[in-house]
């Protein structure tokens, strides 16, 4: 069962990673606005990463 919590961790993560590597690297080529809203969701993949990590210390102790 763990491992399957861990790949699927894992792929979030890149997943996560990703994302926000694309969303920086379009950052200085977008208005405003839409720079607000990369800020928010780089926080959000941040709050849910540090959430996995959390979670993964806490209930898939071995």
């Amino acid at each position: 069962m763990n491992i399957e919590v861990e790949k699927i961790f894992v792929s979030i993560f890149f997943a996560c990673l990703l994302i926000s590597a694309a969303t920086f690297l379009a950052y200085d080529h977008v208005s405003e606005e839409i720079k607000k809203y990369i800020i928010w969701i780089n926080i959000i993949f941040f709050l849910l990463i540090i959430a996995m990590m959390i979670y993964a210390k806490i209930f898939l102790k071995k």
